[in-house]
């Protein structure tokens, strides 16, 4: 009889370990996804890129422009737009701006399988006409030299020649998103759509559901195993507080990739560096959450085991 018991209890703490793995599994799977689909929505994206300098993403690891930009540039130039014109125009807020939004869309076409251009000419010479006077004051307030061209007189002048060049600066665009594209791996379009449609699949509410249906099912059978509310405590506390535990070391261990961004395009470097910043620390919040769960009942189950004895009034250990 005493050997069936041990036997029992050997089974049950084998059942409650079970538990407590997939238990530890479903936590931080759940914390992985909730992280990490907020940057698969182009809101999200947005806000990151509108934190960095934009022009940095049309320069290569060394810091230099990439030639197609370079080339945009002399064309507007050989126009008769004078370089420190162009030069105030393309550092400009609305003009930033206005690229976020472009960058933006290259991402999100590339996340989402559009085929959407990221820059269109007639969209270009919108921009220009209902932002110039903006830019105009802007540089003038910066006292950039020769910003006077963009004076009253001048922007008419200044749009219509801009306007000439909007078809090749839209076809410059483009060949700098696959630029882009190539240093970063991304030509590789038919495999990256196959990985995304997979993460897609995981970031659907029936995947939220499913994780928790399983933690429900598993914390009963961790009270089962248990034969105990009270006893369950401890268990439940215990596996919150390793779930948390292996967030902060996952979360260490990512960090320490920074040293290989230096290898990326120094725009895109500081895109994944504040991408990958703020994801980690919402990781983390999902990490300490854990453990101060973990905690709390931990410290349930040790009142709980105390009132207990106090009641049988039999001594108190840990």
């Amino acid at each position: 009889m005493e050997k069936l018991g041990k036997i029992k209890k050997i089974f049950l703490g084998l059942l409650t370990l079970i538990c407590m793995l997939i238990l530890i599994l479903d936590l931080v799977l759940f914390s992985i996804k909730k992280t990490s689909e907020r940057y698969l929505k182009e809101e999200k994206i947005n806000e990151i890129i509108n934190n960095i300098n934009v022009i940095d993403l049309f320069k290569d690891e060394q810091g230099k422009e990439l030639e197609q930009f370079t080339e945009i540039k002399n064309k507007i130039v050989d126009s008769g737009i004078p370089q420190e014109s162009i030069d105030g125009f393309i550092n400009s807020k609305p003009v930033n701006k206005y690229a976020s939004n472009t960058v933006t869309k290259a991402i999100d076409n590339l996340i989402e399988n559009k085929n959407e251009k990221i820059l269109d000419s007639n969209e270009l010479n919108k921009f220009l006409e209902e932002n110039i006077d903006t830019i105009s004051k802007e540089l003038q307030e910066k006292n950039v030299p020769k910003s006077e061209y963009l004076t009253k007189e001048n922007q008419e002048k200044f749009i219509n020649k801009i306007k000439e060049k909007t078809p090749y600066i839209e076809e410059k665009i483009e060949e700098i998103n696959d630029n882009i594209n190539e240093k970063l791996g991304f030509n590789y379009n038919e495999k990256l759509q196959k990985i995304f449609k997979i993460l897609r699949l995981f970031y659907t509410k029936l995947i939220d559901i499913l994780l928790i249906v399983i933690f429900i099912i598993f914390i009963m059978g961790i009270c089962i195993t248990r034969q105990s509310i009270s006893k369950s405590l401890k268990w439940v506390g215990i596996l919150f507080v390793i779930s948390g535990s292996i967030l902060y070391s996952i979360s260490f261990v990512v960090s320490k990739f920074y040293n290989y961004l230096e290898k990326i395009p120094e725009g895109f470097n500081k895109f994944i560096k504040t991408s990958l910043e703020d994801a980690l620390s919402v990781f983390n919040k999902y990490g300490l959450i854990y453990i101060i769960i973990g905690i709390i009942f931990i410290i349930t189950n040790i009142i709980i085991y105390y009132i207990k004895l106090k009641r049988e009034n039999k001594k108190f250990e840990i």
